[in-house]
Formats: C-alpha cells, structure tokens, sequence
C-alpha cells in the first residue's frame, strides 16, 4: 500500500468517525419490554406483528427484543376467555388493549398490558364473584350444599372441563342474564366436560358442547 492509500483511509476513518460524534451516536439498539399484568383470572398474551414478541400473564419468556434503531412493530393483546380487556401503559401506549400499540423503537421502551378478571359465576352468598365454573367450584366448603349461578351463552361461554370431585351438594343455574338474581334469559354454554366423580349436582338451562 502506498502513501497515497494509506493517506485516503485514515481520512475515511476520520470522517466516518466525525459523522458518528456530530449525529451524537452510530446505529443503535433498543431493547422492547413488554410486561403482562392480570389479577386472579385476569389473564391474556401480547404478540407482535414482527413475531418478535410472544408474551403470556407471568411467564417471562418471549417478552423482551432488541430492535435496531427506528424500527416500527405492532403490539396486539388477547384476554383469556375469562378474562376482560384491559389497558396498555408505558412505552408511549394507552388506552384499551382492544386496540393495538404501535411502538417506534428510537430509544428502549418498556410496555404493559393489564388484564381484568370477567366474574360471571356467582357462589349464592359468596361475598364476590368468580370467572370460572371451576375457581368457584374450589371456593366451596367441603360438604357445603351451595347454588352456582352462571351468565348465558349470549354474554360468554365456558372453555373447561368442570370437575365436581368432592361431596358438595350444588344447584347449577345457567342462562342467567346481567341481574343474576333474575329469571333465566337463556343457556349456559360449556364447551369442554362435565364430570361428576363425588357429590351431587342438580343443573337447569346448561348446554355441553365438545371443546372446538
């Protein structure tokens, strides 16, 4: 190499070494956080377009990525069938997680997704509500004669095999509308099984259907 050359590359090394100093950085990357918060059956994922994000409620696996520096993605969340939406937070997101949070990665962002639990099943007594057939099932004392009272296909059906396995006596009344104390608007729809190993189970207004 003559003089010439080597004169050439140092100026190449100064100037590519100026342009980084006076854009105040070279190409960077942003790390992508995203947090899944739920209550007790406040449950759901977030996934992104890019397939760079696959985040479930508490499982800390596929919720971080490292993007280069302006990249877009498009964050979409999915509540649990028994759970609400809930809201985006952080990472210049808000509002419902109904709707999607686009993030532009130009620095590290961290974003949450919470979701609410949706208590459609009422234990006659019970100082709150359940989402699920089987969270209120357990609720029960052992032995106790209880009435589960269940909203109706309309507003939502049950995905679980619900499971009696202990000798509680219980009155299922399904096809409850939004007043559970009210009359019966229709069915109760579970897609899954129902199996009676222990107890007793008197059931009015509640359809099985194989799990899809």
């Amino acid at each position: 190499m003559n003089f010439k050359s080597v004169k050439i590359v140092f100026l190449v090394i100064i100037f590519i070494c100026t342009l980084a100093f006076t854009t105040g950085k070279a190409a960077a990357d942003y790390t992508l956080d995203v947090s899944v918060i739920g209550a007790v059956y406040g449950i759901g994922s977030v996934n992104s377009d890019s397939g760079n994000i696959h985040c479930e409620t508490a499982s800390g696996l596929g919720c971080s990525y490292t993007y280069l520096d302006g990249k877009t993605d498009r964050l979409l969340a999915t509540p649990a069938w028994y759970s609400l939406g809930g809201v985006w937070s952080g990472g210049s997101c808000a509002g419902s997680v109904n709707l999607p949070c686009i993030v532009t990665m130009d620095q590290a962002r961290t974003v949450n997704a919470t979701f609410l639990p949706n208590p459609t099943v009422k234990v006659v007594g019970a100082a709150f509500d359940y989402a699920t057939l089987g969270s209120a099932y357990d609720s029960l004392a052992l032995g106790s004669t209880a009435t589960i009272q269940v909203k109706d296909s309309n507003q939502i059906v049950y995905y679980e095999n619900f499971w009696l396995y202990s000798p509680e006596t219980v009155t299922l009344q399904g096809g409850k509308g939004t007043d559970f104390a009210a009359a019966p608007v229709g069915f109760t729809t579970i897609s899954g099984s129902l199996t009676i190993s222990d107890g007793r189970l008197n059931v009015s207004n509640l359809k099985i259907m194989p799990f899809n």
